[in-house]
């Protein structure tokens, strides 16, 4: 107990006291140190302090009316204050307290120094503290209230909680805490089938505007970059040279967050070519190669080694071509299908084209039908065709003019085929088996589809051998033929004036089918029709692109130069037949022998070069010939006629009947008769009975009647008659002229 004794003068006066007692209204507040006033209007003030139990006991006059009031820091007292007159020694006052509300607030995590900590309460002002190195502030002498709390932190970071709430009470002490949170971090990491993944440059860049981060990517391919939380980032990775460009990505991190995020690069494909000379003439140096692919078009020179490169600038289908190509030259088909991360080889061929020449000797003609010829051009050094079989048999060497069983060419790209009735190509034979085909015709790619093998439609559907767009041109020492356009002119393609890509010549002597002049195996071909009748026959078949006619002077000499190049020598009877044997034999009798066929030593039943009886068993109209005096005209006509409308003339003066030991060397009359002075194994070697007159008009080739001796008729064997004459012995062969 306390005892303030202010003491009453003299005399032994007795004492009196004021004596407050203060307890606990809520909590365990400490009850001692409790500053107690007693104030009264003239007379010293008098103070005290509570002792542990909360009593204080101030000495006071008597009779005295005093006021007391209470006080303690943080502490609130009920009632704050009260009157007491000293009527008494003792006067008891009592009040109760309690100890104002405190809210400690700690924070963690990062930066948790400097942090500003708010207490908003529902009704009234805020207050703030800032917090030190330890991260903890409280607060003291709270009302009773709901207090929102709330802590700051740096830009880019953030806390947990966001906020948080304190309802207070009487005597209560509370303490909260919150965690400073550090920015997130995103780590990167790029991602290669082929390498180039460090060193990459990761850019975010906030999408509202605002300053970009970047990191590059390590050994490893990872970036690390520290954001700002709660902001959206565009994020991109470079890419190096020969990538596609990346696709960015967006991402918004809360504080405190780790991320992860992926890039995945992919390299442009990559393609090697390699020019080579198809001919075997080693690696092409100076070529332009073009590539086109989608919105993708590149050029690239081979270098040595006949390469090139390129990096495509997208996936997808790309073909390759040739822009530098020489004159008649062309290049194989080139296509490749690329994928990201790809390195491919592609291969392209060039075919230079080809020449074929033979030197003609006018000297040596009459005398050596063999050594009046040599090879020339391209054809220097290569073997031609021979035979020694003395019966119907393949021709015992074909040397450079055999046909690839595998593509079914020859060397000028020669083939044969059947066509469907709407007159497309449909089979591609096998050149020595004719009644097996080895591809089937694409329409949509327009090419051979390999592979697809059976047998052949040779019985229903025409068959015929087919010849690509050549160049001829004949002169005094040489007939020429050359895929190259500017070596001739292609007379036997050209049909109405337009240049088609093939010709096409039937493989078997004319057979009237329904009133169509067809080219079909296993069949007697028709005979005993006038030339006009054959005309109509042929007529009648379709032909897609192009036109269906009766073989005419230009497809003959097409096929008859053939000869001359292919068998280096004039005399086709010491080959394959020994002259005419005109009977009804039924054609594909030679399917099974390859290109060239026969014998010897005489006549036979069939013979082939490259077509089966070119001569031999009968004779074959030429269409589109008119003769009048010592003029034949020769046209190039869809619809030919019997005049010389629109046709050229030759002026062949060796009219007369017997064996040339002479020939035209004039270009489109080249190898026709000339002069006299040769027999069937001198000089040309064939008959030629061009006796003109007004009255022998028709021109008919290859045959021969019971009044031509054996050995009078060859590939050059040539007659004239009537338009009327019509004979057991006289047929047709069909021909198309045609694109694809």
């Amino acid at each position: 107990m306390t005892i303030f004794n202010l003491g009453g003068g003299g005399g032994g006066s007795a004492a009196y006291y004021i004596r407050v007692r203060v307890s606990a209204s809520a909590g365990t507040p400490d009850l001692s140190g409790i500053q107690v006033t007693a104030t009264s209007s003239g007379r010293p003030t008098v103070t005290g302090t509570t002792d542990s139990t909360g009593e204080c006991y101030l000495s006071v006059r008597q009779g005295a009316t005093y006021t007391v009031a209470l006080s303690k820091q943080y502490y609130t007292f009920s009632p704050a204050s009260q009157q007491a007159t000293t009527s008494e020694p003792v006067t008891d006052l009592t009040a109760t307290c309690y100890v104002q509300p405190s809210i400690t607030v700690n924070v963690g995590g990062v930066d948790i120094s400097g942090r500003t900590v708010t207490l908003t309460p529902s009704s009234g002002s805020a207050v703030s503290q800032v917090t030190g190195s330890s991260g903890s502030v409280t607060f003291r002498g709270l009302a009773i209230t709901t207090y929102t709390i709330a802590v700051d932190y740096p830009a880019g970071q953030g806390v947990s909680p966001v906020s948080d709430t304190q309802a207070t009470a009487a005597g209560g002490s509370y303490t909260k805490s919150f965690t400073i949170l550090s920015k997130p971090t995103l780590e990167v990491t790029v991602s290669s089938a082929t390498g180039n993944t460090s060193g990459r440059t990761i850019t975010a860049t906030p999408t509202s505007g605002g300053n970009a981060v970047t990191a590059q990517t390590n050994t490893s391919g990872v970036a690390t970059l520290t954001l700002m939380a709660g902001t959206q980032y565009t994020v991109a990775c470079d890419a190096p040279s020969g990538y596609f460009s990346v696709t960015s990505q967006q991402t918004t991190l809360a504080a405190g967050a780790d991320s992860d995020m992926g890039f995945t690069l992919q390299r442009k494909p990559i393609v090697n070519v390699t020019v080579t000379d198809a001919s075997g003439g080693g690696n092409e140096v100076g070529r332009i190669v073009q590539m086109s692919g989608p919105s993708d078009t590149q050029t690239a020179t081979t270098v040595t080694g006949g390469t090139c490169s390129f990096t495509a600038n997208n996936t997808g289908a790309y073909s390759f071509t040739i822009t530098n190509l020489p004159d008649g030259a062309s290049v194989s088909a080139a296509s490749q299908t690329l994928a990201a991360d790809g390195t491919y080889s592609v291969s392209m061929e060039i075919s230079f084209g080809w020449t074929h020449g033979v030197t003609f000797t006018a000297s040596t003609f009459k005398t050596d039908d063999a050594g009046c010829l040599a090879y020339a051009d391209d054809l220097v050094g290569q073997t031609p065709v021979s035979n020694t079989a003395t019966s119907l048999a393949k021709f015992t060497q074909e040397g450079y003019w055999a046909f690839d069983p595998d593509t079914g060419m020859d060397a000028e790209g020669c083939f044969y085929a059947t066509f469907t009735s709407a007159g497309v190509l449909h089979q591609l034979l096998n050149p020595y088996d004719l009644s097996k085909y080895i591809a089937v015709w694409n329409d949509s790619s327009k090419e051979w589809d390999y592979g697809q093998t059976g047998n052949s439609a040779i019985t229903t559907e025409n068959t015929m051998f087919c010849v690509p767009t050549y160049y001829r041109k004949g002169e005094a020492g040489k007939i020429t033929h050359s895929s190259k356009a500017g070596s001739g002119t292609a007379y036997a393609h050209t049909i109405d004036g337009h240049v088609y890509q093939y010709k096409a010549i039937g493989v078997y002597l004319g057979y009237n089918s329904g009133g169509k002049l067809m080219s079909i195996s296993g069949v007697t071909a028709t005979r005993t029709q006038t030339r006009a009748t054959f005309r109509t026959q042929a007529a009648a078949n379709t032909v897609r692109s192009g036109h269906a006619m009766v073989w005419n002077y230009h497809d003959w000499r097409m096929m008859f130069e053939k000869f001359i190049i292919r068998a280096k020598r004039f005399n086709g009877q010491k080959l394959a037949q020994g002259g005419q044997s005109y009977g009804s034999p039924t054609t594909g009798l030679t399917n099974a022998l390859g290109p060239y066929a026969g014998n010897t030593s005489g006549q036979s039943n069939a013979m082939k070069f490259l077509i089966e009886n070119f001569w031999g068993c009968c004779y074959q109209f030429l269409d589109d010939v008119y003769c009048s005096g010592t003029t034949m005209y020769v046209g190039q006509n869809s619809s030919p006629t019997d005049n010389s409308s629109n046709k050229t003339a030759i002026s062949l003066p060796y009219n007369t009947t017997g064996f040339p030991g002479e020939i035209e060397t004039s270009d489109i009359a080249w190898g026709m008769g000339h002069a006299t002075g040769g027999s069937s194994t001198t000089g040309l070697c064939d008959y030629q009975d061009l006796a003109f007159g007004t009255n022998y008009p028709l021109v008919y080739v290859g045959g021969g009647s019971g009044s031509v001796s054996n050995g009078r008729a060859g590939p050059s064997y040539v007659r004239c008659n009537d338009l009327s004459f019509s004979y057991s012995a006289g047929g047709a062969r069909l021909a198309f002229a045609f694109d694809v």
